[in-house]
């Protein structure tokens, strides 16, 4: 068998290609078909055809002029877009992005830009355009969107001198000189296809939606323009006629700059771009543009190319990080983002969208705070920006927008009504919208804490990601009441555990924030004068575990939630004026008087201090709650439950029986229903601040005291009660058992689950579990309702206790502490605690 000749070098491997497509290379045979001529179904070259047609004079012109004729003529494997001259007509009445209406006005660069954008280097058929892989095999078929044009960075080098970009932070430096500036990667065609359609399942509706037109599933589209003709075969590659002129596909960066509806995000975005001075593009740019000939004209400047900070990329052109001046999720100016399948989307803000936020009430904060959006500082400003990028345009289509999340994964709410207009960029797609899409930080009940440079310190609290709150505030199911007192309230925070310890050991933290330092929070310490006030510095607290101790106790506490009807309408805010009491995150019960601007708050730590209440400052309300800055801590009790009951003659008689009786309890040290109502609680690494109830847990609970008369009435009408030194002198071990067990369960019952105040709001009967067992093992439980001024306990017998409402002796806050140390006077931290209220009552309440 003879060799097989080989293919006429003039046509090149284009033509090897093209005849495979016809239907593959002939099997070996002693002649070759087409050694002496070419193929009849090729027809004329590229060029030929255009010449042909007659109607594409202004198109071959622009071959011609960039010496390009014989390429398109004899050689190479080419697929071009061409327009015909009625395009180039509407092109130069106001289609182009320059301005030039005329061609004798377009620049040699200008030229190369619109031929290399419509020329691939490459034969595709349309259907090919689909594909990722090899075109004999079809691999990856229907999965491209978009693949490389033949336009180089090297067509245009921009000079830089617009006053817009230059104005930007990391380009004024150039402002007097300007910058050369090439493309960041080659410039991208983007193709919807009947194949990339029929393979995604990509619904008409949302591609209409993304070329502004009524769309075909048999059409196929190139930069949003149509393909009217399709498959043209030529010697040396296809022709694929479009019913406009092809311009180089701008990154989604440039749309973005140069819409004049989009100016103020725009001004914001650049606020993330640098120029970036690139060795590699310098070198070829000076072998290229070397004075050979008009076209190429001598440039001997540094060469640059524009990129944005992001989280893949976020170092400035100096090298330092930028992850605390904030970063972008993708880099809008990279005509390489993401790959031929995808590509990235971002959803840009009217001007008139964004004055609305922030002049509106959602955006009332950073007015506040800041005046104008230029002011917003860059690490909020970051938060914002890239809550309008998405990573991937094809899981970001239209269709999806109903339940489409943003990149931290939260509900962005978009509706296609919001969209003015759509853009199809090389990098991705534009769609300008009347509407702001603020991330969850901005929609959030701690947003107006950010922003406020009076509330630092909370801000950094409720942020930082240790203790996580912010993670607990971005709830959108919830609704919030968050207090935050000022930096300036944190000066003067009564430290609970020193408090707790005594008088002679109270101190005074006064918090710091310096934004200067990678750890900027501290606390100095001072001593406490007789009066309560601030006394002498002792030290400086640096260690950032012990401020987290305290900053998570605060912030646990100045947390409200809140109720949400099912119409999503939010009940409990606490400057209503419907009710005083409100318990926190934390358990801690707040007190609050009067309503909107004139709201006040006590904690139980200032009712037993004696200190004023905290006033409201600013209100914002957000989309799960209202934000209150407040000009005082609102502090807890730091008087434990044996503390307070220890301090009042009226709660005399019962506190004596809750000591107990150390002999009886040596007796049955090993009966597990016997045990001391009091404990220290001490473990190897911990122990209560003090004696602290034995049955408390993390929680909140309500102790019932029967005044002296009543501890009187309730042992002459009960002959099951005894003393503990009626209990200690019985010498029969099991009655002297009975005995204890019968009073214990009696102390037992007086303390209650939950915490139930009087003046709160009125409730019908509630049943709540105490302390005591019953004999079955389960814990008794008692019965509670209130009118709003009054509380009345009903015990299993029906005997009705109510409140002895005598100052100071009921709605008594305590807070029983376990700290970090076996031996509490050297303890620095709070491992948890129990929050209590104390009520005197007029009647002893009997278990079963």
């Amino acid at each position: 068998m003879k060799q097989k000749h080989l293919v006429p070098l003039r046509w090149s491997a284009s033509i090897i290609g093209l005849l495979t497509l016809a239907g593959g290379l002939t099997a070996c045979s002693d002649e070759y078909e087409y050694e002496s001529h070419e193929p009849d179904f090729l027809g004329a070259s590229i060029y030929d055809y255009l010449q042909q047609q007659g109607d594409f004079t202004t198109y071959l012109r622009l071959v011609d002029d960039l010496d390009y004729r014989q390429v398109l003529r004899l050689t190479g494997s080419k697929t071009v877009f061409p327009a015909r001259d009625d395009a180039w007509t509407r092109f130069f009445n106001g289609g182009n992005p320059w301005g030039v209406t005329a061609y004798e006005q377009l620049t040699d660069a200008q030229k190369r830009c619109l031929l290399g954008s419509s020329t691939i280097n490459m034969a595709y058929l349309t259907y090919m355009l689909a594909n990722t892989g090899d075109s004999e095999s079809q691999s990856g078929e229907g999965t491209a969107l978009r693949r490389a044009t033949q336009y180089s960075y090297l067509d245009s080098i921009q000079w830089c001198q617009d006053a817009r970009q230059l104005a930007a932070p990391f380009w004024q430096k150039y402002q007097q000189t300007g910058v050369r500036l090439a493309d960041q990667g080659d410039t991208y065609m983007v193709h919807f296809t009947p194949q990339h359609t029929a393979a995604n399942q990509l619904a008409a509706a949302d591609l209409s939606l993304i070329l502004g037109k009524a769309y075909d599933a048999k059409d196929v589209y190139v930069n949003g323009t149509q393909v009217v003709e399709k498959d043209i075969t030529c010697k040396n590659g296809y022709v694929h006629v479009v019913q406009e002129v092809l311009t180089p596909n701008s990154p989604m960066s440039e749309v973005i700059n140069h819409h004049p509806q989009t100016q103020l995000f725009s001004r914001l975005m650049e606020r993330f771009s640098a120029p970036y001075y690139n060795s590699a593009a310098t070198d070829a740019v000076h072998q290229l543009y070397d004075g050979r000939d008009k076209a190429h004209p001598v440039i001997s400047d540094s060469i640059f190319v524009k990129r944005y900070f992001t989280e893949s990329q976020p170092s400035d052109p100096e090298g330092n990080d930028m992850t605390h001046y904030g970063l972008l999720y993708i880099d809008p100016s990279q005509n390489t983002y993401q790959s031929m399948q995808d590509m990235g989307v971002m959803f840009v803000p009217t001007d008139e969208a964004m004055q609305n936020y922030l002049n509106g009430g959602k955006g009332a904060y950073l007015k506040d705070a800041y005046g104008t959006w230029d002011e917003v500082p860059t690490s909020l400003v970051a938060l914002f920006v890239k809550n309008h990028q998405k990573k991937s345009f094809m899981s970001s289509l239209p269709s999806s927008w109903s339940t489409m999340n943003d990149e931290a994964s939260f509900a962005m709410h978009v509706d296609q009504k919001d969209v003015v207009a759509t853009y199809v960029t090389g990098n991705g797609v534009v769609y300008v919208t009347n509407k702001v899409y603020p991330p969850i930080d901005y929609q959030s009940v701690y947003a107006p804490v950010m922003t406020n440079r009076n509330t630092r310190i909370m801000n950094w609290a409720l942020q930082d990601h240790e203790m996580k709150f912010f993670l607990y505030l971005r709830s959108m199911e919830n609704m919030y009441n968050l207090l935050v007192p000022t930096d300036e309230a944190l000066q003067n925070y009564r430290d609970p555990i020193a408090w707790a310890k005594g008088k002679s050991q109270r101190q005074i933290w006064a918090f710091r924030y310096d934004e200067t330092k990678d750890q900027p929070v501290t606390a100095d310490v001072y001593a406490v004068n007789d009066d309560g006030t601030k006394g002498e510095f002792q030290y400086t607290i640096s260690d950032v575990g012990l401020l987290r101790n305290r900053l998570y106790d605060i912030c646990d506490r100045h947390i409200i939630v809140g109720m949400k009807d099912e119409q999503g309408n939010m009940s409990g805010y606490v400057d209503d004026g419907t009710h005083h009491y409100y318990q926190s995150k934390g358990g801690s019960t707040l007190r609050f008087s009067g309503a909107g601007q004139q709201m006040t708050a006590t904690g139980g730590g200032d009712n037993e201090q004696q200190v004023a209440d905290a006033h409201q400052i600013s209100r914002y309300d957000t989309d799960n709650g209202r934000c209150y800055i407040v000009d005082r801590v609102l502090q807890d009790p730091v008087n434990s439950v044996y503390t307070n009951l220890q301090a009042h003659a009226e709660y005399a008689k019962f506190f004596e029986l809750l000591n107990g009786d150390d002999m009886v309890f040596r007796t049955f040290q090993n009966d597990p229903e016997i045990k001391s109502i009091f404990t220290l609680n001490r473990t190897s690494a911990s122990s209560g601040l003090g004696n602290v109830v034995s049955s408390f847990a993390n929680f909140q609970y309500t102790v019932l005291v029967p005044t002296n008369d009543a501890v009187d009435a309730a042992f002459a009408a009960d002959p099951t009660l005894h003393t503990w030194s009626e209990i200690a002198q019985q010498t029969d071990v099991d009655v002297q058992r009975q005995w204890a067990v019968r009073l214990i369960r009696f102390l037992q019952y007086h303390f209650i689950d939950n915490s139930t105040y009087v003046d709160s709001r009125p409730f019908a009967a509630l049943t709540f579990e105490t302390a005591a067992r019953s004999n079955s093992g389960r814990f008794q439980k008692i019965s509670v309702s209130g009118d709003g001024q009054n509380l009345t306990f009903t015990d299993a017998h029906g005997h009705h206790a109510h409140v002895v409402k005598t100052p100071g002796l009921y709605n008594l806050q305590s807070r029983d502490f376990i700290v970090n140390n076996s031996d509490y006077r050297n303890a620095t931290q709070m491992v948890s605690s129990s929050q209590s209220v104390i009520h005197l009552i007029d009647r002893a309440l009997i278990p079963e």
